[in-house]
């Protein structure tokens, strides 16, 4: 432990007990060593794997799509210059991170401009892919395999740790997505007062 620097920790989307239970360890290792932690999206994390695994692939627009279980894909999309140094440098967000069902996101992303020149990456693009193909009359391409996310968080982590933008393990915050069940079981109870 005395070798670690910083500590890295996919801040999400993801499920609530598993960024919970990430982050909860995290801040505490951090806290008994007094190091600093860096928060890494795991949308950051996916592109940046989509960019070691294929180098030719350096521009256009690039939607992330992450299994959220339930039939839904925790979906964003970005573009990227790759210009500029540093692991996800010139990466720019053109739709922000929502939850919904493949074809619903399909729906909301097509009447953007952007759309017809999108290729797809990570594990809810190969599950959804069906949805995908459908929107895109089979045209659509998928980049790249299903990532292990782990060591794109360290190099995000560490760079963004060089550049000054660690922060101490109470400042962490989940990206959460999607509302939790508890949340959404008060919303019924409320609507439906028995």
């Amino acid at each position: 432990m005395a070798d670690v620097d910083v500590f890295g920790v996919a801040v999400g989307p993801g499920s609530f007990t598993g960024l919970r239970i990430g982050l909860a360890s995290i801040q505490g290792l951090a806290y008994a060593t007094g190091r600093p932690v860096v928060g890494v999206s795991a949308f950051d994390a996916l592109a940046l794997a989509v960019f070691e695994e294929r180098p030719d692939w350096r521009s256009g627009p690039l939607g992330l799509w992450l299994d959220a279980q339930r039939q839904e894909v925790f979906a964003s999309a970005v573009s990227c210059d790759r210009q500029g140094s540093g692991p996800v440098a010139g990466l720019r967000t053109v739709c922000a991170p929502s939850v919904g069902l493949a074809p619903a996101v399909i729906a909301a992303w097509r009447r953007e401009p952007w759309f017809e020149a999108l290729a797809f990456a990570g594990e809810g693009a190969r599950t959804y892919r069906s949805a995908i193909d459908e929107a895109r009359a089979g045209g659509a391409q998928i980049l790249g395999t299903t990532p292990a996310l782990a060591s794109a968080i360290g190099v995000i982590a560490g760079a963004r740790a060089q550049q000054g933008h660690a922060s101490p393990p109470h400042a962490l915050q989940p990206l959460y997505v999607r509302r939790s069940d508890a949340e959404l079981a008060r919303d019924r109870r409320l609507a439906n007062p028995a």
